[in-house]
């Protein structure tokens, strides 16, 4: 079997519900109402580095170095088998709008750079 894994944010969650995929949060907080099939809380950036982008107090690309760096201290093998726990097809979830910058976006590129996986944003077909 394939693995297919894909980002994605909650508003969405239905659709990728009726494609069959597992709907895993890596953001810090969760929609209340949103069924989740799991969470990874240790690919949500840390709360001190969230909090300082959101108040201005560091940039893109501060926050960029420091997730990635927290990426990099769990390692592309354990974060693989993070994910592949909740199966083949997952969508890792959180709460920004595809345009917008966001670490699942960080993520996948990570994932894409150190793995022979492939990791896209779920867009609708």
């Amino acid at each position: 079997m394939n693995t297919n894994f894909y980002t994605g944010y909650y508003s969405k969650v239905n659709k990728y519900r009726e494609e069959g995929l597992k709907v895993v949060s890596i953001s810090r907080t969760d929609p209340k109402g949103v069924e989740l099939d799991g969470k990874l809380i240790n690919l949500s950036p840390d709360s001190n580095t969230l909090w300082q982008l959101k108040n201005g107090e560091i940039d893109e690309e501060e926050y960029t170095r420091r997730y990635i760096s927290q990426l990099e201290s769990i390692g592309i093998r354990d974060i693989l088998l993070m994910i592949h726990q909740f199966g083949d097809e997952v969508v890792l979830c959180c709460w920004e709008s595809p345009e917008k910058f966001c670490h699942r976006h960080l993520l996948a590129d990570y994932i894409n750079k150190n793995s022979k996986l492939k990791v896209y944003e779920k867009v609708d077909k």
